[in-house]
């Protein structure tokens, strides 16, 4: 069985193709797809498609950008909509401190009410981090115990076996595809000049992939 576990199918970009590109991935063998929703709109989307598609299952959250904006009364929406059927996760939801598109100050109350609300409800979390490691496993570390997925990883070795050690999953998505810098790293025993890959950080994500055990890698 392969289920898509992380998918935007309410994003506009597939406002042209939106059913062809389900109907494909029913054919090509996925099972089930679980749409993320990552805005107030966005959400309310996910639980639409869920409705009109048996195999499709929808999580509730907001995304930190969306952290200056999120007043009370949206976050009592989104509370209502996560009791709503097929409603399997909250997120996508966490802190996100490179684009800073909401301020890392309206971005962690945010993350903790939205942990309360998974917590509540006893739902698993979709982890959104960028940047900002030490925040969100702080906030992480005083909601446990608590389910989590931390989605599209990009943090170094020291990251990963925290969160491995709170028990969480770990996705690795397209950002290990990503062009990454040759680093001579000296000389192999045949005396000849070594390279390896670094993204801008000095992180091989790839090499990443290989510490985390296949029971709690999600693709």
């Amino acid at each position: 069985m392969l289920i898509d576990t992380h998918c935007h199918l309410d994003f506009p970009e597939f406002d042209r193709d939106r059913e062809e590109v389900i109907q494909r991935s029913r054919q090509e063998g996925i099972d089930y797809i679980v749409n993320i929703g990552s805005s107030l709109k966005g959400s309310e989307q996910s639980i639409e498609l869920a409705k009109r598609y048996d195999f499709i299952y929808a999580t509730v959250g907001l995304h930190p950008h969306e952290a200056d904006r999120a007043d009370q009364a949206m976050q009592n929406t989104l509370s209502d909509l996560a009791k709503q059927d097929k409603v399997v996760a909250i997120g996508e939801i966490g802190l996100d401190y490179f684009k800073n598109y909401s301020k890392p100050e309206n971005q962690r109350p945010l993350f903790k009410s939205l942990l309360g609300l998974a917590k509540s409800l006893n739902l698993p979390v979709v982890i959104h981090n960028r940047e900002a490691q030490s925040d969100t496993l702080s906030i992480l570390k005083e909601n446990m115990p608590i389910k989590a997925v931390v989605h599209c990883f990009s943090g170094d070795e020291k990251f990963l076996n925290q969160c491995l050690d709170l028990g969480f999953f770990v996705s690795f998505t397209c950002n290990i595809t990503y062009p990454v810098k040759l680093l001579n790293s000296g000389r192999d025993p045949a005396g000849r000049n070594k390279m390896i890959q670094r993204d801008r950080k000095g992180v091989d994500l790839k090499e990443l992939v290989k510490l985390t055990p296949l029971n709690r890698l999600m693709l």
